[in-house]
């Protein structure tokens, strides 16, 4: 008795290395492989499945982007444009052989790529309209968020601050975990400072992003001895 062993294969890189592809609109990058059987040293001819795996998130679980199959010359490639599935920054693909009768399945080492999105965009929320809160009374809750190409984004170092003759940083700042960031003025922070009305500004960074340009909301809110009456005062 015997046994027929598949053919080793090698998977040679050949072009798509260290390269990058922006998520939004289409740009794309072309990752490409050649198949050699390695028993016979010729490259394999059409139709051999051949897979391409990406990771998402910078981590180590890959998916499969693309089943494509070879060439008449041994080829494998991809047009790769990333969606929102990928995230920002550095990931990782692979690409091989599989479920062939003839042939191991076989894949290449990992390469690496770069996904990038759009810059940072920063918006502040509340307050707005010279809201007027007490001095030394009540406090001033000042929250914003932050967006790409894809939606809300979490995990920013965000920048809150309010100004009139000076500026006065606002920390620190809690990042709820979706997109959004708040901080905190207390009675006691806002105690010394002038009666008026305030701007407040936000920006973001965060790792493989262009940082945000610095948002303004004028005259955001005012610092008054007591509140302005309201129409249900005037009852």
């Amino acid at each position: 008795n015997f046994t027929v062993e598949k053919n080793d294969l090698q998977i040679q890189y050949m072009a798509g290395n260290f390269s990058s592809a922006r998520r939004s609109g289409n740009d794309n990058t072309t990752l490409t492989v050649r198949v050699l059987d390695a028993d016979t040293s010729t490259y394999l001819s059409t139709g051999f499945q051949g897979r391409f795996w990406i990771t998402t998130d910078n981590g180590p679980s890959y998916r499969v982007e693309s089943s494509p199959t070879t060439n008449s010359s041994g080829f494998l490639s991809l047009s790769f444009n990333p969606t929102c599935t990928y995230g920002a920054g550095p990931q990782s693909w692979v690409a091989g052989i599989t479920g062939e009768a003839a042939y191991k399945d076989t894949n290449s080492t990992i390469f690496n790529l770069t996904v990038n999105p759009d810059n940072l965009t920063a918006a502040l929320l509340l307050p707005e309209n010279s809201q007027d809160f007490r001095r030394s009374k009540d406090t001033i809750n000042i929250t914003g968020n932050v967006t790409d190409d894809c939606g809300l984004v979490p995990g920013a170092s965000v920048a809150l601050a309010s100004e009139q003759a000076a500026i006065y940083l606002c920390t620190p700042v809690d990042d709820v975990g979706n997109g959004n960031y708040t901080c905190a003025i207390t009675g006691d922070q806002h105690a010394s400072r002038p009666l008026g009305n305030y701007n407040t500004t936000i920006n973001a960074t965060k790792a493989f992003y262009n940082g945000s340009l610095t948002a303004k909301n004028v005259n955001a809110y005012e610092i008054a001895i007591r509140q302005k009456p309201t129409a249900r005062d005037a009852l």
